[in-house]
């Protein structure tokens, strides 16, 4: 590529990557159709296998048993309550709006994850059209199809990415039909999207920076332009600052394993760009968890991807006149894109691992689109694509190459899908690939337990046995699935060196109270608590399990922790007032019951509880009081 080749051709007032007026997607409309149709089908051919999957990891919690998306004040708290974990407010709007739609079907949530990224790949193919990428419908493609995308698409819970895509490149192609167009209205509707992308996920706060490169690139950069790009560099300054607060108050991103300076931060940095580079180009060895790293920021070794970033960012400016400039447009674009989990900034999920697929959605435009933009360029001064006039086709296979990689992703993906199929299968690739992995030990024991009652109502169907054996059977299989999950839970025990051991001591006491092992489960209920006793769940676990041996005013005591540590606690209420109303404490129990009825209307049996403590209490106060002798 020549100087000649990044000037305006034609008068044009917008510059494209390969040297001639930037495209639009006008044109052949027909044919740019077939084109959106065919990539819609393809994708949804891929992600097939996981649309008939059920719901995954804290799918459970964030869609299927989460009060917010059906309490009466729901979305009211969806917007302006600290509840989340994370500020997200449209994408649990979405799920709110899903909830009365379809429930509890995890297909429902799951076609529109599809969806939505089928429109994210459309918008793509927009934008590089309109950027002048050339090879713009093989680059939307593969991001379409990419296996490293699963992740986000697949699982319900990674709708973020796939909600925050869509606002992001709304909000670009609004803002390249601006830059080449001078439409002012497309600037002020690109203003609210943005916000609507932030209130998504706050890593699309790179926008921005992503934004000026892109000028930059195109040698329009100019005062009006950064005077342009002010808007939305005081909203993505807000959105960081909030997410921050977020990460370290409410998700838990402090303590002693956040305590790292910044020179360790930086070796990891380099890694992590590495890591995501080499995915991209190989996309092999997924795994929904990724073993946490020791990375030694004293040693030379560690600073080899640092090196290499450095002398590729050093090449590309030198050569910024010519051909640099695009591909520090493509480095850029990923580098920005993955600046938000490089490491820096304290993150709940680092705790976990330091990579995980779902980082690459926004980051895999700026390598892909680079990388077709090249190998097309390169392929047409080379003679290899040149147009045939006979056939209104390259007279190569270059064509064929590029469906052959096509395929190859389309099929990678097809088969990565079918492991988001169901917790189960998603639990054994990840232990296969990450044994170290005590979430995955700790999530394959929780699904083995929330299938039991299901499972064993089709083994009670499926037996070919006299009816007097049925039972005997079921209890066998019953007890061999909460053995088996015990095993698990233990495995995840001796994995876990961190802040969740008390979660799954819990977990542990849990099941061997299903075992009929009440002392043995009291034990590791108190070891939970002794680890984390502000934690209300585990106060309501180990006051249910001192009520399931008699010990009434040591249940009491742990309820009425749980209700102070958390006021909104439903369960809490429920079992401190059940409780006090066997215990012949109607009055104490009265104001919880009270408060539990509200707080779930439509509870039946807590109703009940409620009209029997006004009873007694009324007759308690009927009674004469006893005058003396």
């Amino acid at each position: 590529m020549t100087t000649a080749d990044m000037q305006p051709a034609n008068g044009s007032s917008s510059v494209s990557l390969s040297g001639r007026p930037a495209a639009g997607p006008r044109g052949n409309w027909k044919a740019n159709g077939r084109l959106m149709a065919g990539m819609a089908f393809l994708i949804l051919a891929a992600y097939l296998p996981s649309l008939r999957g059920t719901f995954l990891m804290d799918d459970v919690s964030v869609v299927q048993r989460n009060p917010r998306l059906t309490d009466v004040d729901g979305l009211g708290r969806i917007w302006f309550s600290t509840e989340s974990e994370q500020y997200q407010p449209l994408v649990y709007t979405t799920y709110w709006i899903e909830k009365r739609l379809w429930g509890n079907n995890p297909i429902g949530y799951r076609v529109v994850n599809v969806l939505l990224h089928i429109a994210n790949a459309l918008l793509l193919f927009a934008v590089f059209r309109r950027a002048g990428v050339l090879g713009a419908a093989v680059a939307a493609m593969l991001f379409a199809l990419h296996p490293l995308n699963v992740e986000s698409v697949a699982w319900v819970y990674e709708r973020k990415n796939v909600l925050s895509g869509l606002f992001f490149l709304l909000t670009f192609v609004l803002l390249l039909r601006h830059h080449q167009l001078k439409r002012p209205a497309c600037y002020c509707l690109a203003i609210p999207l943005f916000a609507l992308a932030l209130l998504s996920k706050a890593s699309t706060v790179v926008l921005p920076a992503i934004l000026l490169l892109y000028w930059w690139s195109a040698r329009t950069f100019n005062a009006r332009k950064l005077l342009e790009s002010l808007p939305f560099f005081v909203m993505a300054g807000a959105m960081a600052a909030l997410t921050v607060w977020y990460e370290t108050e409410l998700t838990g991103a402090a303590g002693p394993a956040y305590d790292v300076g910044f020179g360790e931060r930086f070796a990891r940095a380099g890694w992590i760009v590495a890591f995501f580079a080499g995915k991209i180009f190989a996309p092999v060895n997924l795994c929904f968890l990724y073993p946490q790293w020791n990375i030694d920021a004293v040693a030379v070794t560690t600073y080899i991807p640092h090196a290499v970033i450095l002398i590729v960012l050093a090449v590309l400016i030198a050569k910024r006149k010519t051909w640099g400039r695009p591909a520090l447009l493509g480095v850029g674009t990923f580098l920005i894109a993955l600046f938000p989990v490089m490491g820096f900034f304290d993150i709940y999920y680092h705790q976990h691992a330091l990579v995980a697929d779902h980082f690459a959605y926004l980051p895999l435009i700026g390598l892909l689109g680079l990388t077709v933009h090249v190998v097309a360029v390169g392929l047409r001064r080379a003679g290899f694509f040149q147009p045939d006039p006979a056939v209104g086709r390259s007279r190569t296979g270059v064509r064929e190459l590029a469906f052959l990689f096509i395929a190859l992703c389309w099929y990678l993906t097809w088969q990565r899908t079918q492991f988001f199929a169901t917790p189960l299968a998603l639990c054994n690739d990840t232990i296969e690939k990450n044994p170290a992995s005590w979430v995955a030990y700790q999530k394959r024991a929780e699904f083995t337990i929330e299938t039991l009652v299901p499972y064993l109502a089709r083994h009670r169907k499926d037996l070919d046995v006299p009816a007097e054996q049925v039972d005997e059977q079921v209890a066998g299989e019953r007890v061999k699935r909460l053995e088996q999950a015990l095993a698990d839970f233990r495995k995840a025990l001796e994995l876990q060196t961190g802040g969740q051991r008390g979660v799954v001591l819990a977990n542990i006491g849990s099941t061997l109270q299903q075992l009929d092992r009440g002392d043995e489960a009291m034990t590791y209920f108190r070891q939970a608590v002794d680890i984390d006793p502000d934690k209300a769940a585990l106060r309501l676990l180990l006051g249910d399990a001192l009520e399931r041996s008699d010990q009434v005013e040591a249940a009491v005591a742990e309820y009425q922790t749980a209700v102070e540590l958390d006021p909104k606690f439903l369960m809490a209420r429920r079992r401190l007032g059940h409780l006090l109303l066997r215990a012949g404490r109607p009055a104490e129990a009265l104001p919880h019951l009270t408060e539990a009825a509200r707080m779930s209307p439509k509870d039946t049996q807590t109703a009940a509880w409620l009209e029997a403590a006004r009873q007694q209490v009324e007759m308690h106060e009927q009674q004469p009081v006893p005058t003396g002798p």
